[in-house]
């Protein structure tokens, strides 16, 4: 038979084994609610810049596509930042003639440390741990009888950031440019230059979304190469003898109204 004090410390050591495992419990299920409500914060987050990153596409649209002088697009960062990236190129050859080429500067929000929101080109982009999708496609229209291609020029002559604020962001038309060459013939249909007597199109752009524009140009049929070394996607289409084709280069003025 145990002694009295065996069973009292018996007891005991069984009170501590069960209060350690309620314990243990409650602090797994509360982590792991906290874990919970984080990441649907985070995802509600992600999902308030793409929405707002459509706004601004939209009213950016205004500019190149209906003259509109200048657009706004009042955003609500929240704990998010909004800022300028480092420029991106966009070159469009006919043939092997450089028909036109542009550094253009992105923006970006970022929600979290791993997820952002980025507009480039017309084309809006979600970056979420790395991995890079194109959630809104830029305005082109590309086919062999047809091609259209509207590069829209953002840039700011100032490196501008915010967080945790509402802000404006603000563009302003700097100009249209038609491109056209001197030795591809061209006719001007509604004030717009048509480069004729060329056999292929190619598209090229150096960024850190290229294999996102890649995929996008590839569905488009576009033959195209990657080259990871230098953040850069080249894409060709072959044209049609009686095709349509237009470039004209919208640039847009970026500025942040706190």
């Amino acid at each position: 038979m145990p002694e009295r004090g065996d069973r009292g410390l018996s007891d005991v050591l069984g009170y501590i084994i069960v209060f350690s495992l309620v314990l243990t419990s409650v602090l797994l299920v509360t982590a792991g609610g906290l874990a919970t409500v984080e990441d649907a914060r985070d995802s509600e987050q992600a999902q308030n810049a793409e929405r707002a990153f459509d706004v601004v596409a939209d009213n950016f649209a205004s500019i190149y596509e209906r003259n509109a002088p200048s657009r706004s697009s009042e955003i609500d960062l929240g704990e998010s930042e909004l800022f300028y990236g480092n420029n991106i190129t966009m070159t469009v050859r006919g043939d092997d003639q450089e028909l036109v080429s542009r550094e253009v500067r992105p923006v970006e929000m970022q929600v979290t440390d791993d997820r952002s929101v980025i507009y480039e080109g017309g084309a809006v982009f979600r970056n979420d741990g790395g991995s890079v999708s194109m959630v809104r496609p830029p305005p082109f229209l590309l086919s062999e009888e047809r091609v259209h291609l509207p590069l829209v020029q953002t840039f700011s002559p100032n490196v501008e950031s915010a967080g945790s604020t509402t802000v404006l962001l603000r563009g302003v038309s700097g100009g249209r440019d038609v491109v056209g060459t001197s030795d591809t013939g061209l006719s001007d249909i509604d004030g717009v230059a048509n480069l004729t007597g060329l056999d292929s199109m190619t598209v090229e752009v150096t960024s850190p979304r290229f294999e996102a524009w890649g995929r996008y140009l590839s569905g488009e049929g576009l033959d195209c190469v990657t080259r990871a070394g230098e953040n850069q996607v080249e894409c060709t289409l072959d044209l049609g003898n009686d095709h349509a084709a237009y470039i004209v280069v919208q640039s847009i003025r970026l500025s942040l109204v706190l």
